[in-house]
């Protein structure tokens, strides 16, 4: 962008003195990613954030997982309220119903096994996760300090506080606390109604609504990544009436891959088989085809030239079998798998 001569290109975007953009659009451009400009220009709603990150062998808990696991290290619900527990019983969820100022609000309390910080929002559907999703945030520091933030995510990467955004943090928080035992619980309040439709979507009593979660078990600073593993999502009935202990009811059913794990390891194998194939098998078919020819021409023994070629014509073949195998199994797999997390 700046000629030999030191000169500014004229037309190269961060030029101020054509006056093409502003410093705002300046700083949008320069922190728009790959990412961003699919999700922009295409009918893509749902994109991971960093692929690598997707561990397949930690697919998201099934309920029964998570009912198996409850209770070791969640609180018990609020009172007056229900509690459920998610993320193998490392994410609990308690909640109730109550008046304040005279509007109606909801009290969850988050506990977690870990010492960072809490999310837990509310999704546009079950399939479009952090896209557009109303999310409060919390923390605990390690020296007593509290915070909880009224968020809005637009897509898989750090929400933006509803202040930043011109609306308001409609979020109160009531208690947080960090114990020795290595859990963090975090109490807050937020209206029912969606107060400003720009930053907030509304909650449902005794109904449907979509929820996702998440924490991450070691930094308490909010922008930090929470991990493959610690997260999820959740169709859950935030149901008024009264429970006592930890459960799971039968309306919460946890929104999981549909293959699991198996589908994962038929696209693993898939992959090795094919690499394996076009990677190993048909360059070292290459190779022998071309020691063959000179070996002919260095008139070796005719030993030597008809081992090289059925050398060939073996990595060949093995390679067609590989390459078949793994097709099957890419036509096999995809009726279990869920690419929203690949």
């Amino acid at each position: 962008s700046v000629l030999s001569y030191g000169m500014p290109y004229r037309y190269y975007f961060e030029n101020n003195a054509t006056g093409a953009f502003t410093d705002a659009e300046i700083a949008k451009i320069k922190s728009t990613s790959l990412r961003d400009i699919i999700l922009r220009n295409t009918g893509i709603k749902v994109l991971p954030q960093d692929i690598w990150h997707v561990n397949p062998d930690q697919p998201w808990p099934t309920p029964a997982a998570a009912a198996a696991a409850a209770g070791s290290n969640a609180s018990g619900p609020p009172s007056g309220g229900q509690m459920v527990t998610l993320a193998g019983g490392r994410y609990g969820l308690g909640w109730r119903f109550l008046t304040e100022g005279g509007n109606e609000m909801v009290e969850f309390t988050v506990t977690v096994k870990g010492s960072g910080w809490v999310g837990l929002g509310v999704a546009a559907s079950p399939s479009s996760f952090m896209t557009d999703a109303d999310i409060i945030m919390a923390r605990v520091g390690p020296d007593g300090s509290m915070q909880v933030e009224d968020m809005w995510a637009t897509t898989f990467a750090p929400p933006t506080p509803d202040t930043a955004l011109g609306c308001s943090n409609d979020v109160k928080l009531v208690s947080a606390n960090r114990t020795s035992g290595g859990s963090t619980t975090v109490t807050f309040r937020r209206p029912l109604a969606a107060t400003d439709p720009r930053c907030d979507r509304a909650i449902v009593k005794d109904a449907s609504n979509v929820l996702i979660y998440a924490y991450n078990p070691d930094s308490d600073d909010i922008k930090k990544y929470h991990g493959s593993s610690n997260r999820g999502a959740t169709t859950l009935t935030l149901s008024s009436s009264g429970a006592s202990g930890p459960a799971v009811p039968a309306a919460a059913a946890e929104v999981v891959s549909s293959g699991a794990s198996s589908s994962y390891r038929t696209m693993r194998t898939h992959g090795i088989l094919m690499a394996t194939a076009f990677c190993l098998l048909l360059p070292l078919a290459f190779l022998m085809i071309k020691l063959k020819n000179a070996a002919q021409v260095a008139g070796s023994s005719p030993a030597l030239v008809q081992t090289l070629f059925y050398a060939h014509i073996l990595c060949n073949a093995t390679a067609v079998v590989l390459a078949a195998a793994a097709l099957g199994l890419n036509f096999s797999r995809l009726k279990g798998l869920d690419y929203r997390q690949v």
